[in-house]
């Protein structure tokens, strides 16, 4: 059996593998346990969404069920997207210049 304990929105926040082993567990009966939170069987994996994090909810009538949302981007991948953002502006500005040079020496 796997401990789980939920938060008031059913978010799990604490999980014990080995809630009754003797060295490793919690020293509570299961009338103790299942009175802060719920004895379960086993507990799904998320899916791997890049760019996601997932947060894992559990009832008892709905189950086990996971919600995600987005990885803030860190301060070095902002950067190298605004780099990026610059180089193709950078690029499309050359091109544009050397159009309007060809025109100047066409006399168009």
């Amino acid at each position: 059996m796997i401990f789980v304990q939920t938060s008031s929105d059913n978010e799990i926040k604490y999980c014990h593998y080995k809630p009754f082993d003797k060295e490793f567990g919690l020293s509570k009966t299961e009338e103790e346990l299942l009175q802060i939170g719920f004895l379960v069987e086993d507990i799904p994996e998320p899916k791997q969404i890049e760019g996601k994090s997932s947060v894992m909810f559990y009832t008892p009538e709905q189950g086990f069920w996971f919600e995600y949302a987005d990885i803030p981007k860190t301060p070095e991948q902002i950067q190298a997207e605004k780099i990026d953002l610059l180089e193709n502006q950078t690029a499309e500005y050359m091109v544009d210049l050397d159009f309007r040079l060809s025109n100047i020496e066409l006399g168009l």
